[in-house]
């Protein structure tokens, strides 16, 4: 096996990713990144809005940021902006975007090892900090999380619909026609609006449905037609998300892994503005991070061993069937787990 040795690791390359990564350069560690397992094909799907300020702040620079500016609004695409971040650390990152289909051992050395499915390679590092946005949240609540339950959960719908115009972003609330209470968001973007609408998880599986179906009904909706939104979006995304905060809100994690405070549900996913809030705890954890390596004594009481979490097999958190729920291995033990694996 093909061994590559750093001193932290960052799995996952989305915008919280890169603004830790952007702090860690100044502390001199051998830093990489690599690609998580999270809702990689739904991205291109999903944006919101960001002040080129707060891009500022942490990259320094907001040149050539995907941004658009809508009035005193600053929109993007999700899928862009975050490459986009990714370019602006490549200097002092090693980017292994070819390492795929991970699985998180624990090494000899007494450190972490990020091993590929096939075993051809593995990446040794001292610190490995997950930041895989809606993918860990399922799998750590389910596991370690004592107050736990279904209602924490949304379910989003999300499209863009090419060739419509809305002149502000906007979120609300509304009512199913099945007289559900849901959410829904509209963000103008050149390349047409992009639309989420989300439930809680427990009381669509109540009534068979998911964030498909909340996003249909919210186009066939007065709101949406208000809006001059089209009632049918041709090509539909989903995403499981945690709406309440953890019980451990700031860091869950020990010695050598942690977890991104935006990967473990403590960024609103019904905000239009919650891109800016993880860009913001991935500059506060990266600071953290960097203020303190690589003596990380006190954080002991932050978590439990997430080590013990994986095992040599892959723990993924989607299927194979396109419907964005999880498959076996992310949380065994989880009642809410098996009843959306048996969907």
């Amino acid at each position: 096996m093909n061994e590559l040795d750093y001193d932290i690791v960052i799995v996952g390359m989305g915008l919280g990713a890169s603004a830790i990564a952007a702090h860690l350069s100044a502390i001199g560690a051998r830093i990489a990144m690599v690609p998580g397992v999270g809702c990689a094909r739904f991205k291109h799907l999903d944006g919101g809005t960001i002040a080129p300020g707060n891009l500022e702040s942490v990259f320094g620079t907001s040149s050539d940021a995907p941004l658009h500016a809508f009035g005193d609004t600053h929109a993007f695409r999700r899928d862009l902006l975050e490459a986009w971040a990714v370019d602006r650390v490549r200097d002092s990152t090693d980017i292994i975007d070819d390492f795929a289909d991970l699985c998180v051992v624990p090494h000899a050395s007494g450190q972490l090892g990020l091993q590929e499915e096939s075993g051809d390679r593995e990446i040794v590092a001292s610190l490995i900090v997950l930041t895989e946005g809606a993918s860990p949240k399922i799998g750590i609540a389910a596991k370690i999380r004592t107050d736990f339950e279904p209602e924490d959960l949304l379910h989003f719908g999300r499209t863009i619909l090419p060739g419509v115009e809305i002149p502000v972003p906007v979120a609300g609330e509304w009512r199913t026609s099945w007289n559900m209470p849901a959410w829904y968001g509209a963000i103008p973007h050149p390349d047409g609006a992009i639309v989420s609408a989300s439930a809680r998880i427990e009381n669509l599986m109540r009534v068979n449905r998911d964030g498909r179906d909340v996003l249909a009904d919210f186009l066939q909706s007065p709101i949406a037609a208000s809006m001059g939104l089209p009632s049918v979006a041709d090509t539909v995304g989903m995403e499981l998300v945690p709406l309440a905060p953890p019980a451990k809100h700031v860091v869950v994690g020990t010695h050598r892994m942690l977890i991104a405070p935006d990967a473990n549900g403590t960024i609103d996913p019904r905000s239009l503005h919650r891109l800016t809030e993880v860009l913001a705890s991935g500059a506060q954890l990266g600071a953290h991070i960097a203020e303190r390596w690589p003596h990380f004594s006190d954080w002991e009481d932050a978590g439990v061993d997430l080590a013990a979490m994986f095992t040599p097999r892959r723990t993924p958190y989607h299927d194979s069937s396109e419907t964005g729920f999880i498959e076996d291995g992310a949380a065994g033990n989880s009642r809410l787990l098996r009843r959306l694996l048996k969907r």
